[in-house]
Order: C-alpha cells, then structure tokens, then sequence
C-alpha cells in the first residue's frame, strides 16, 4: 500500500482546512467595517451649545467699566491751506484691539464737510496707535468716539 494518496488527501484536507477560518475571519472583519461605515453615514444632528441665562453676574454689567488712552502714536494731519479754511471738526468711531491698541476700523460719523478731508482723517487714524489696556484677553475690541478738529491756524 502507497502512502501518497493518503498523503495527498491528508495534505488537502490540512490546506482546507487552514483555508476556511481566515476565509471566515475576513469575512467578520468585512462585517464589521460595513457595520461601521453604515454608522458613519447617518446624518449627525447639528451641534449648538447651550444658552446660559445670567452668565455674567449682574453686578459687573450694570457697573460701566471706563479706561482713559492716550495716543501712542497721534494721527499726523496734513491739510491745505483751502481745506483748512472750508473744513470743520470731524467725529470718528474707531474700533480698537484693547491689548495692543491697533486701530482697526474708523467711520466717519460726523463729516468734516470735505469728503478729501474725511478720507485723510480716516487715513491718518488708521496709521495711529492707541496706549494698550494690560491684562485684557487678546481678542478683546473696543469702540470709542472721538473729535478731530480741524485747526485753522488764522
């Protein structure tokens, strides 16, 4: 009796055998993926956070909080002799980063009468610098308003 076809079978036999549970694993692995991957594609309801009522006690709103800055660096204005003459005391709104005093938006909400004018006020203070309030965080901004006067030296 010849001991290779019970080899041969045996062989087989141990090759299926070994073939069927990685076969089967994937097979798990696959499951779980599709499982996963049907997950993901729901639709997630979207995030708002909630409303606190009262966050910031009442106290420290009610008190007006009041900084006085000076200029670091002053708005330089240059005029002509006929825009010194014709124009009058401007009023600006400026927008200031606290921390570092950078002007970053100025409004002309009172016109010196000259558009020409009003647009070099807006430029100069665009170019000036305000004292910086320490200690603040560094998103903090604040507004203020401010008169420019129009010197005439006459």
């Amino acid at each position: 009796m010849s001991f290779l076809p019970i080899f041969k079978k045996l062989l087989c036999s141990l090759a299926i055998g070994l073939l069927i549970p990685s076969v089967y694993a994937q097979s798990e692995a696959d499951q779980k993926v599709q499982q996963l991957l049907n997950t993901l594609k729901q639709p997630v309801p979207t995030y708002t956070p909630p409303k606190v009522d009262n966050a910031v006690p009442a106290h420290l709103l009610a008190k007006k909080q009041h900084y006085e800055v000076t200029w670091l660096k002053e708005p330089y204005l240059k005029f002509t002799d006929a825009e010194l003459q014709r124009a009058k005391t401007a009023t600006i709104k400026m927008t200031v980063i606290a921390h570092s005093g950078l002007i970053t938006q100025v409004e002309i909400i009172k016109s010196s009468g000259l558009k020409v004018v009003d647009a070099k006020i807006k430029d100069a203070v665009m170019a000036a610098k305000l004292e910086p309030i320490r200690g603040v965080d560094q998103n903090l901004t604040y507004t203020l308003q401010h008169d420019i006067p129009i010197k005439n030296p006459l």
